[in-house]
Formats: C-alpha cells, structure tokens, sequence
C-alpha cells in the first residue's frame, strides 16, 4: 500500500520567476555575479582529508585536465565538460604558529605549512596554466581559532586573508564555520575592494537566505551548504538532498549566484555503482554545484564513475535556467511495513514485544556496545547512528561515565561517552522528550535524552525511551518508497528524476508519472528522452511509467512537449 504526499506548491500549478541578473559595477571583484550556473570541479576533503599537500594538488589539476578518455567518441577531459575548480580544503595553515596559538602573524597574514605547500602562487600558476581554477579554504577546522578577542587584530586577520586570496591568485575560497570568522559580508566587501572576482562558498560561515531580499536580494557568496556534512552512505545522500526543499518556494532562494549546495559529491564512493548514479543525478535535478570529491588520482574509480559524471544530458538538466532550481514534487510512502533487526540504531517507545529492542551487551573489557555480533560506531550519524562489523577500532569504543551516573526505576543510568570523539550517546528531542527517532553523538551535557542503561538486553534511555535495532527508519507516514523530482528546462520541457528509498535487493517496481498532475504540463503529447540510456523512448500521452528498477537506483528523463 502507498500513501502519497504532495509537497505545497509543487504539483499544483507553479508561476515560475524568471531572476533577471544584477549587473556588478566595473571593477567590482567578490562573488557578486559569479557563478551564474552551478559550480563544477573537485575538494581535497572527501578523499584527502587532512592528508593533503601541494604534489597532491597539482596532481589532480592534471588528471582533471587529462584527455585520456572519450565522451562521444571525443578524447574529453573533466575540465572539458566543465569541471574547472580544484579546491583545497584545509590543512594548508601552521597551526600553533601565530598569534595567541593561531596561526596568523602579528598583521594577520596567514600563516602556511610549507612542508606541505612550500609555494601557493606556483600551485595555482600551475592551474591557470591548464585553464582551471584554484580554490582557497577559510575560517578553519584543523586548529581552528576561537580565542581572539582584539577587534583590530580580528580586521586584520580579515584583510591579509583576503590579500593572500588576491597574491596567490586564488579564484575562488570556501569560507567554514569552525573559527570565528563568520562576518560573510565584510570577507565579500574586501573581495570587493580587491577588483578581483572570486567565487564564495558558506560552508556554515552564515545563515543561508531566508528570503529573497536578504542581503538586498545580492548574497554575499555563491551557494550555501543546506545540509550537514555528507559522507559516502545512502542515509546521508538521501537526507543531504532533503535539505534543498526549504530553498524552492516561489521565488526561489536557490537561484543564479546564490545555488543551495547539499555538500560536496562521494561519488565514486557509495556502495554500488547506481547509488553513484542516483546521486549523481539527485545533484543534478536540484541545481547544486556539483564538486567531485573522489580520489581523482585513481585511474580505476575514475573509469568506474566516468559514465555518471560525464553524462551531458544530465550536466545539462544542472546547468540550465529557467526559472527555477528544481523541486520535490512528491514523496511515496509504504504503509504498514513490517520492520525486522537491522544495522540502524534507533529511539521507540519501549516494548517489551519488540523483538528488535532485545540483545544489547556492553563488553566493559573491550568498551564495545553490540547486538547481533555488530557493534555501535560513533562515526555512522546519518541519518542515525549504525550498527558495523566490530573492528576493534576506537570508533567503536564507549565508556560509561560514572560522573553523570543516576538511579531511576530500578535502573541504574550513565552518559556513553565515545572514546574517539568525547562526546556522548544522545537521542535527539528536538520535538521535546523522549525524543527520537534520531540517535548521534552530541557534546555530553548529562540531560535525560543522555542517560541509559543497558540491563538484561535492553537500552534503555532515561527519558523514557528504548533503543532499537532495525531495518527500516521510522518516518511519519511509514518509510520511504520513491520520489518524484523534477526541473523545468527551457521550451516547456521538464526533467524528472525518480529515486527509490527502497532498500537495496528488495523486489523491483515501476512509477508512473502523470504529465499534468505531477509537472503541470498543459500538452497531452510529451516526447521522452531517457538520461540515463541516453536515448529517444517516444512518444507518450498524458503519462508516463518507467522500466523496472530496484531500491537506491533512478530513472532520469527530459519530457518535451509535442508541436
């Protein structure tokens, strides 16, 4: 059985605006006008993490940049289809070095790693040689600073960043949000000043746009992370891409210079090759940047994921305007799903009939919490915590701390404390108490929604609530079928992008799609072209269903009206 939600304003009729471009004034530098498509290219952070350096950069400049493999029977590289960027994402700074254990000089200039980058300019000479583009990263993570208190120092601080951005020849910077840097406005105004255009991302550095005025209807960067931040799991991709909903009103807060950006690209990364491609394609329909995030140096994931990536149809259906960034039009849910033991860590009401709250141990030699012969990992999150194979690593280590010890009901509870982050096991109750479904770590603060215990195979929160492990993630409505995404391209037409929630490995199904009630289109007679097979289906009337396709695939088609 399904039950269908239609989203407000997406299925019934849409008045599409049409955001006509601010002109910068001459010699205006900063993001005002840039990226009036979405943004492409590759980050350090998703393959590199901290282990990254100057070699590495500009071996990824040239394999970016390498023609070694055809699109169409044409020796193509990425940059060719336009995956100019190439980004550092921190690592670059000498922590501990500077000012007050920062790491910028008494001025303010930033201080660099030369072991790791012993020249800047030259990496990025080096990028503009092959005509791409170099990406900086700001207001660091790694040693992040926090402690500055010198109103004229933090200015300056502000000013030498900027003025390195500009002798450096960065075209572009990634402002985070782990330092307390966060006057987006002012790092904008001193690009400006600068006359030379760059390209900003908020990576949390700010608020995103909360209407269509904000900031006098100019934002002071070019998209903005709408999500957490991502990491290579079906949970994450999936939710990530629920975050772009709120930004696709009427008008649009994702729009020309301004994109909503649901974190960086892992694929190459997921579990299957069509997990790749439906996230590929997710990316595409809702008009994010799309910065590639594997490791580009090796040849082998890159002849893995070159089809996805390279599809042009798709990249087209991303890099058009017209008149909005794409939109959920509706999500299908099953009804009465029978839910079983599975790796998903999660908050319910307890029962003691619930055969999935039952089998809880904590080995206080090992320091592990585990069920099933798999073991709560601290590093799993999205959109719950998760259970994984037991490695022994400290991921997987959790002591039970006696300061934040109680006694209720018979029981006697404690905060869990991960031995790798420090932080503590924590249901969310964002909606008040017991709270849940949700279970992560969070910065231990000893509140009810922090306190368990594990007695006689149950994990008990004090708050009222019990932790299970299932298969299915409970949802208002019942879990996830398909959805329905779709962005108008120009002449009428439409792309509409199928995604099934259904697990991996259950039965095949088909969708139909309704021309009208779903897109709005007035024409009876639609021409379809499937993305993905890359080829002309026909002519359909009035509606459409698809082949076949299992849980975490896609279908990916442009619906053009009939003359």
């Amino acid at each position: 059985h399904t039950h269908t939600h239609t989203h407000p304003g997406m299925a019934t009729p849409v008045v599409l605006v049409v955001l006509l471009a601010i002109a910068s004034p001459a010699l205006a530098g900063g993001p005002y006008g840039l990226a009036k498509t979405p943004f492409m290219g590759w980050r350090s952070w998703n393959c590199f993490h901290a282990n990254v350096d100057q070699t590495k950069m500009m071996t990824v400049m040239d394999k970016i940049s390498q023609r070694n493999r055809t699109v169409d029977g044409k020796p193509t590289s990425l940059a060719d289809l336009g995956y100019v960027g190439v980004g550092l994402d921190d690592n670059w700074q000498a922590c501990g070095k500077g000012v007050n254990g920062s790491f910028f000089g008494p001025d303010g200039t930033p201080l660099i790693n030369t072991d790791r980058f012993p020249d800047m300019k030259k990496m990025n000479d080096y990028a503009h040689s092959k005509n791409l583009k170099s990406g900086w990263y700001g207001n660091n993570c790694i040693c992040g600073v926090r402690n500055l208190t010198d109103p004229a120092f933090i200015e300056s601080v502000y000013r030498q960043t900027v003025k390195m951005l500009v002798d450096f020849g960065y075209d572009g910077i990634k402002l985070d949000g782990c330092s307390q840097f966060h006057n987006t406005s002012l790092w904008s105004a001193l690009m400006n000043e600068t006359g030379r255009p760059v390209v900003v991302e908020n990576c949390h550095n700010t608020h995103q746009p909360q209407t269509i005025d904000d900031w006098g209807g100019e934002c002071p960067f070019n998209w903005f992370r709408s999500s957490t931040d991502i990491n290579p799991s079906w949970h994450s991709i999936y939710s990530n891409l629920q975050t772009t909903t709120k930004y696709q009103g009427n008008p649009p807060l994702s729009r020309p210079s301004c994109w909503a950006y649901p974190d960086m690209l892992e694929v190459g990364q997921m579990s299957t090759w069509e997990e790749d491609r439906t996230h590929f394609g997710a990316w595409c329909v809702v008009s994010s940047p799309l910065i590639l995030g594997y490791d580009i140096t090796d040849e082998s994931l890159t002849d893995k994921v070159w089809d996805i990536i390279t599809n042009t149809k798709a990249i087209e259906v991303n890099q058009q305007w017209a008149g909005h960034p794409g939109m959920l039009v509706k999500t299908v849910t099953r009804k009465n799903v029978p839910f079983g033991p599975g790796n998903l860590t999660v908050a319910v009401p307890c029962n003691t009939s619930d055969a999935t709250q039952f089998g809880w141990a904590y080995d206080a030699d090992k320091k592990t919490i585990s069920v099933g012969g798999m073991c709560l990992d601290a590093k799993t999150t999205q959109p719950t915590m998760t259970l994984q194979p037991c490695t022994g690593s400290t991921n997987q280590q959790f002591v039970l701390d006696p300061s934040a010890s109680s006694t209720a009901t018979g029981l006697s509870f404690a905060a869990v404390k991960s031995v790798s982050t420090s932080q503590c096991l924590d249901v969310w109750a964002g909606a008040g108490l017991p709270g849940g479904p949700q279970v992560q770590m969070y910065n231990c603060h000893k509140a009810n929604n922090e306190l368990f215990s594990i007695a006689d195979g149950m994990f008990t929160e004090k708050a009222g609530g019990c932790l299970a492990h299932r298969n299915i993630y409970p949802s208002p409505g019942g879990p996830t079928d398909y959805q329905l995404w779709a962005k108008p391209q120009p002449y009428n037409a439409w792309a509409a992008f199928v995604l099934s929630d259904l697990d991996a490995g259950l039965p095949n199904r088909t969708v139909t799609i309704d021309f009208h009630a779903d897109l709005n289109m007035t024409a009876t007679s639609v021409s379809v072209y499937d993305i993905w097979a890359g080829k002309d289906l026909g002519t359909a009337q009035h509606t459409f269903t698809t082949d076949t396709f299992g849980g975490h695939d896609s279908r990916f088609y442009i619906f053009t009206p009939k003359a």
